[in-house]
């Protein structure tokens, strides 16, 4: 997911593609998922002679959320800020030139005897994003 100021172009645009993305001025935490969304970007937009614009910076992803609103970055997210929107900040897939939306998968273990409530938040998340 691509994450943008409310009044940037792109945040008007009902579908997003990778090369509506060239341009762009990236920014991304070090720490995980980061490293993997630049590689991500890096691979995707690359072109003979030019990269994309992505700078890491050694901060959170909820820091890296923050610098969105003042319009000078784009950043990647996961699914899991979707439970946290900033206000200013508009989501939006990224789509492949197929039209198919571009994913990460990744997967969590759940130990039975574990009994929190993070589980069941969880699984409705996840069941109202990606219904059956």
């Amino acid at each position: 997911m691509i994450m943008v100021h409310e009044g940037h172009t792109l945040a008007q645009k009902e579908r997003i593609y990778w090369p509506d993305l060239r341009g762009e001025r990236f920014i991304l935490p070090r720490q995980d998922p980061g490293s993997d969304l630049a590689g991500m970007v890096t691979a995707r937009l690359i072109e003979p002679g030019w990269k994309p614009d992505v700078e890491t910076q050694e901060v959170s992803r909820e820091n890296v959320a923050n610098l969105v609103p003042i319009g000078r970055y784009v950043t990647l997210t996961t699914d899991t800020t979707l439970g946290r929107i900033l206000p200013g900040i508009v989501l939006r897939d990224i789509h492949e030139m197929s039209g198919h939306i571009c994913h990460i998968a990744y997967a969590g273990y759940w130990r039975s005897d574990n009994s929190s409530p993070a589980l069941s938040r969880l699984l409705k998340l996840v069941g109202e994003r990606y219904p059956p």
